[in-house]
């Protein structure tokens, strides 16, 4: 699993949050929104950051990968998926 989060390359901010409201309905807005809910302390700072002021996402970012796949409970397999689709398409 490591590899592949090493191996999976970056999205630009434009990429990730395109993709997410196209597929998703998911906005950057609804994305703070849910890290607010259910995350708290520095946990929900850093996420909060990295979904207003990243430039550059990488799933091995360990916060963004936890947010991912433990907060917004997104199987791993499919979030590879995404990226991958959003790599190639945005």
């Amino acid at each position: 699993m490591l590899d592949k989060l090493k191996n999976s390359g970056s999205l630009n901010r434009n990429q990730i949050l395109t993709k997410l409201e196209i597929r998703a309905n998911f906005d950057k807005e609804k994305i703070v929104e849910s890290a607010n809910e259910k995350l708290e302390g520095v946990r929900k700072i850093k996420i909060r950051n990295i979904i207003l002021e990243e430039q550059v996402f990488t799933l091995d970012n360990e916060d963004f990968w936890q947010f991912f796949t433990e907060t917004l409970n997104t199987e791993p397999e499919r979030l590879f998926k995404f990226w991958e689709r959003t790599k190639k398409y945005y």
